[in-house]
This record gives C-alpha cells, structure tokens and sequence, in this order.
C-alpha cells in the first residue's frame, strides 16, 4: 500500500466447502486482510456457476490484462 499498490482477491468457492477452502477462508485470508488485502467471497452451489466467470484461476492485472494460472 505504501508503494501505492493495492491487491484485490475474488475468490470463487463452491458450496459445500472443503476443509482446505475453510482453512483458507480463515487463517491465511486474515492476516492478508490485516496486511491490507481486499479479499472477496463469491459463494456457488456447483451448477450456479456465473456465467461470465472463467471457470478456472486466473489474475486479472488490470482491466484490460488476464493471466490465466
């Protein structure tokens, strides 16, 4: 934040969740939060997926730039 940066995290879960996303939703995501990570939940039954989200991991640099991981 001081280099006038900021990290944005959508992460797109599946209901029911696993142990690993529920381990993830806590620990780890709270001290990125504390660091000053905006993290969001988009919360899924397995066939409501968003039509127009990719349905694999990708990071998104800017609006006009996607990496798909």
């Amino acid at each position: 934040m001081s280099a006038g940066k900021r990290m944005h995290r959508v992460h797109v879960v599946t209901e029911p969740l696993s142990d690993y996303v529920r381990f993830e939703c806590g620990w780890p995501y709270e001290h990125t939060v504390e660091a000053g990570e905006d993290v969001r939940l988009i919360v899924v039954s397995g066939d409501d997926w968003p039509a127009a989200l990719p349905h694999y991991d990708y990071w998104l640099f800017d609006p006009s730039r996607i990496v798909a991981m």
